[in-house]
């Protein structure tokens, strides 16, 4: 998750910045408005933490302004400005949370979670995929059952890929949601991340589209099961597979050594002839 903060406040900027990439995720942080609009048009962002009052306009006016020409990013509104009045008119204006200062990094963090979730259609933080039983808000992940350890980029980078299931990411969109503007990238980290994923979780959790991205593998691109109308006589069918069994196969020896096929025969199969289903034919069959 790319994430913008806007927040004029050098020591509570900080703080938010160092607590979000703590968690993996890649946060970019200005201080004006201007800048935001200038980081808006250059990159795409998932969500946005923004302060009411800064030096060079106010938050609200640029939330109506972000909102009328069609943004829908996702957008919590952090400040000191705790009237009830205060919060029905960001609310009003777009925001998708309001959160008053001061405040816990722990609360902030457990917010951004549950607006993501909603963005992404699904507001439950227990997903299931597969073998895998991922809990959101905690950020735990157990594999058939038992409990699997991601480092934070690790985490974020499957994250990503788990939210939009289905939808190719290719390296760039990757690298940005893992990564701010200043961060210095190796050019084969996203790849790294991959396989050590791969090996956690599964081989065929995340597929490769060469030349393309990633996308996230999971039972939609699996081999769609047997059906059957509601006019089959099912238990009828699932019966006689339970008692089919292939037809017996007579075997005639035809070694020297023992001459008749009633008597027991230590030769390798190799050495016998079967008789073909039909005695009316007269061919023998090499096994």
């Amino acid at each position: 998750m790319r994430i913008l903060l806007i927040e004029d406040d050098t020591v509570l900027g900080a703080a938010i910045r160092d607590e979000i990439a703590a968690g993996g995720q890649s946060v970019d942080w200005v201080t004006r408005l201007d800048a935001a609009g200038d980081a808006l048009a250059g990159a795409a962002y998932d969500l946005v933490l923004l302060d009411l009052m800064l030096p060079d306009g106010r938050g609200i006016v640029f939330l109506r302004a972000l909102r009328a020409r069609g943004d829908v990013t996702p957008v919590i509104i952090l400040t000191a400005l705790d009237q009830v009045s205060d919060r029905i008119e960001g609310l009003n204006a777009g925001a998708d949370d309001y959160l008053v200062k001061p405040f816990d990094l722990a609360e902030l963090t457990a917010r951004i979670g549950s607006v993501a979730r909603r963005y992404s259609g699904n507001p439950n933080p227990i997903v299931m995929h597969g073998p895998l039983a991922i809990d959101l808000s905690a950020r735990t992940i157990r594999r058939d059952g038992r409990p699997v350890q991601l480092t934070a980029r690790e985490w974020a980078l499957f994250e990503a890929l788990l939210t939009r299931p289905g939808q190719l990411l290719s390296k760039a969109q990757l690298e940005e949601k893992l990564y701010a503007f200043d961060a210095e990238v190796e050019s084969n980290t996203i790849e790294v991340h991959v396989s050590r994923l791969r090996k956690k979780l599964g081989a065929a959790v995340i597929q490769t589209e060469r030349g393309l991205g990633y996308r996230l593998g999971g039972p939609w691109r699996s081999r769609p099961a047997l059906s059957f109308g509601s006019d089959f006589p099912l238990a009828s069918f699932l019966a006689f597979c339970g008692s089919w069994r292939p037809p017996s196969r007579r075997w005639r020896c035809v070694s020297r050594w023992t001459g008749s096929s009633t008597r027991p025969c230590r030769r390798p199969r190799s050495a016998c002839f079967r008789w073909p289903s039909s005695r009316s034919s007269g061919a023998r069959t090499k096994a």
